[in-house]
């Protein structure tokens, strides 16, 4: 006869379901809001040096704390996502042996190397909380939210209102720092929110729609070419996706 597992702690299991809200929190919110105006660049390493401390906690944490470690489950670890992301990473290391600013290949290593430990982190703890799904695209609408505020801000204290100049937006540092980066996680949020928009309810349903209008009109006035590149094939997907069969995506 086979025994049952054993019970865990109440307090144990809300904290191990805190773990997934708090690490979604910080990336898609908290990590961007880090800026360091001493810095040769404001933005980009000290977000990653955070996030790096980070991962520098939690990786040894899930690995060697009891109640953590028992829980995990590595069948995630095995999807083909996770591997590209382990090749990419090899190859950015072999790369150093031929790069000519060994500097910046050593920014994309640990760059590279951050984005691979997020992922299998969110592949072993997203799962504790059985509303991760819901909960991912709440995040996601808030930070789009967040950021599309933020990013007009910016851009009217700056520019003031109306169109501008492509160029004129060098003048735009702040939080957003880099235009083009800034736009390009906009378009990468605003999928996210237009799910959000199709299957989240109540508040959150508007939040989406409302974000994601936001952040697509952002994009469209910071005139980055790559962020509309990106957002042109993204609609071109969605739109064959749709038009083949738009069940697949799930939304009633």
């Amino acid at each position: 006869m086979d025994t049952p597992p054993a019970q865990e702690r109440s307090g144990t299991v809300s904290w191990l379901g805190f773990v997934p809200a708090a690490l979604l929190a910080f990336l898609l919110v908290g990590l961007n809001l880090i800026v360091d105006d001493a810095a040769y660049d404001v933005s980009q390493l000290p977000r990653l040096l955070a996030l790096l401390v980070l991962l520098a906690v939690v990786v040894p944490l899930l690995m060697f704390h009891p109640a953590a470690a028992g829980r995990l489950d590595t069948a995630l670890l095995r999807q083909p996502v996770v591997g590209a992301s382990a090749a990419y990473l090899v190859a950015c290391l072999v790369s150093l042996l031929s790069a000519v600013n060994v500097s910046a290949g050593l920014t994309d290593v640990f760059r590279t190397l951050a984005a691979f430990l997020v992922l299998c982190v969110c592949c072993l703890t997203l799962p504790w909380d059985t509303r991760w799904r819901e909960r991912f695209l709440q995040a996601a609408v808030a930070a789009t939210a967040v950021w599309a505020a933020i990013g007009w801000g910016e851009v009217i204290a700056k520019l003031g209102l109306g169109l501008h100049d492509r160029r004129a937006f060098e003048a735009v540092t702040g939080l957003m720092s880099n235009v083009n980066l800034f736009a390009g996680f906009l378009v990468l949020l605003v999928p996210l929110c237009l799910c959000g928009a199709a299957v989240l309810s109540g508040r959150w349903r508007v939040a989406g729609g409302l974000a994601a209008a936001a952040a697509v009109a952002l994009v469209a006035v910071l005139q980055s070419r790559a962020a509309w590149l990106a957002l042109g094939a993204a609609a071109a997907g969605g739109a064959a996706l749709l038009l083949g069969d738009w069940r697949r995506l799930g939304v009633p």
